[in-house]
């Protein structure tokens, strides 16, 4: 969880529909996606998985949320549910990395019809917290706008545990292959549960109570788990 994460959001009634489309997305594309703030292409950011597990919320207002293992979202599978279902689709992805970062794009029928990315470029943004809240902040407004339900909380990634592994056998690789470091390095490695929250930036008690609720709400919904390669 945390303030890190993307979500697609469709307007469409029908979860059946939508998850039968996803199937076939990744039949075709396997665990390639592309989560990046920047240009449209494959990412390298994720590692690769041996299975892609989807969360879809009910329609609100005739959209449908959509999270990948929790902080996931897939830039190309939102302009495929758009084209196949002849429809508007957006992507929207919020990060604290680099100082803070937020973007959307926003497809109909497959086409991008409007997008924006808005990231720290200078050092003092970067080290300056309020370029976090003015990003939560900012994309808070844009799914407001959009009506966007459930947007920018997000359920655990159920990949974290097993990448907090991996780069703790990589460290401890690296110590092995320089001696002269043991006994001299204590490493504290932690899977973000400091990270900031929604309720950090949130003004009153019931907004915090408000989005305690939908993370109950997002955990309840169904998960749709696919084999890819």
């Amino acid at each position: 969880m945390g303030l890190d994460g993307r979500q697609i959001f469709v307007w469409e009634g029908s979860v059946d529909r939508v998850s039968g489309l996803i199937r076939h997305y990744v039949d075709k594309v396997g665990s390639a996606a592309d989560v990046d703030l920047d240009a449209e292409k494959w990412s390298t950011v994720r590692p690769r998985v041996t299975q892609r597990q989807f969360t879809l919320s009910d329609p609100r207002n005739g959209i449908i949320s959509i999270w990948e293992d929790g902080v996931w979202g897939d830039k190309k599978l939102a302009r495929y549910l758009s084209k196949e279902l002849e429809t508007r689709t957006i992507w929207l992805a919020l990060t604290t990395m680099a100082g803070g970062a937020w973007g959307y794009v926003i497809y109909a029928n497959g086409a991008v019809a409007d997008s924006h990315t808005r990231m720290a470029e200078t050092i003092e943004e970067i080290e300056n917290f309020e370029t976090t809240e003015q990003c939560y902040a900012e994309a808070s407004e844009f799914a407001r706008r959009h009506t966007l339900p459930l947007a920018l909380i997000y359920p655990p990634d159920p990949t974290l545990a097993a990448l907090h592994e991996q780069a703790m056998k990589a460290f401890q690789d690296l110590l092995g292959m320089t001696p002269e470091l043991e006994g001299r390095v204590e490493v504290e490695y932690g899977s973000g549960d400091d990270d900031w929250q929604p309720e950090d930036l949130v003004k009153t008690e019931a907004e915090v109570e408000a989005i305690k609720r939908q993370r109950a709400e997002i955990e309840s919904f169904p998960k749709l788990t696919i084999p890819c390669k």
